[in-house]
């Protein structure tokens, strides 16, 4: 990330606990994964996000509280690592590697 003179914009990344889940997310960003998939029959391609479910959460009680299906949203409770030179990396929270594809949802 840079600003208007090329220079790297470090410091990104605030978080914040939410009251409801006790999840610890980014406040300013969130990130999205998706895939392209190629039309059929003269259809356009299009695109199927991999976050289409909430994070799983233990909630103020001590109850775990599974992941549930949603929209496409994006993922903020990953990890953003600030490298100091305005790059970054992030790992995101939801382990997509378990993404069922016939649960993808449309963009």
């Amino acid at each position: 990330m840079a600003d208007a003179n090329g220079n790297g914009i470090k410091g990104l990344g605030f978080t914040t606990k939410s009251s409801t889940t006790g999840l610890t997310g980014l406040s300013n960003m969130g990130f999205a994964l998706a895939k392209l998939m190629p039309g059929a029959n003269g259809s356009p391609d299009y695109w199927v996000s991999y976050i289409v479910t909430t994070m799983p959460y233990t909630n103020t009680s001590g109850t775990a509280v599974p992941a549930a299906a949603t929209r496409p949203s994006t993922d903020s409770n990953g990890t953003l690592k600030d490298n100091g030179d305005g790059t970054y990396e992030y790992t995101f929270g939801r382990d997509i590697t378990k993404v069922n594809p016939g649960s993808w949802l449309l963009l």
